[in-house]
Formats: structure tokens, sequence, C-alpha cells
């Protein structure tokens, strides 16, 4: 089994939560609060072989300096 590892970058509130969460299950979030760090797995086929997904989704909340 072959394992991928991605991150989602982008502005805070440009949707990334809600387009991993789409892509994971299907469903759309309309909206969402994210204020802390998250990691989404799932297996599934690629080329003809299991592979193991992970998804890093980072905290949107801007940090103080």
């Amino acid at each position: 089994m072959s394992d991928i590892k991605l991150i989602v970058l982008g502005s805070p509130g440009a949707g990334k939560s809600a387009l991993i969460v789409r892509f994971l299950t299907g469903r759309y979030i309309s909206e969402y609060a994210s204020n802390s760090e998250c990691v989404y797995t799932k297996q599934m086929n690629v080329d003809g072989r299991l592979t193991g997904l992970e998804i890093y989704d980072p905290c949107s909340q801007i940090r103080p300096k």
C-alpha cells in the first residue's frame, strides 16, 4: 500500500475545510468555523492500488505576532 500526504493551504475563510469534507464524504458544509488543526484519513484506490490518503487542514485563525 502506498501513502499520499496532502496539505491544503489558503486564506482564512477560503473554504479549505469545506472542500476537504466534500471530497471525503460528498457532503457540502455551508458554514464551517475551524479553530483547530485537523488531519483526515481515507483509503482509496489510485491506479488500481489501495492507497492511504492523509489530508492536513491547518488552523485558519490568524495567530498574534
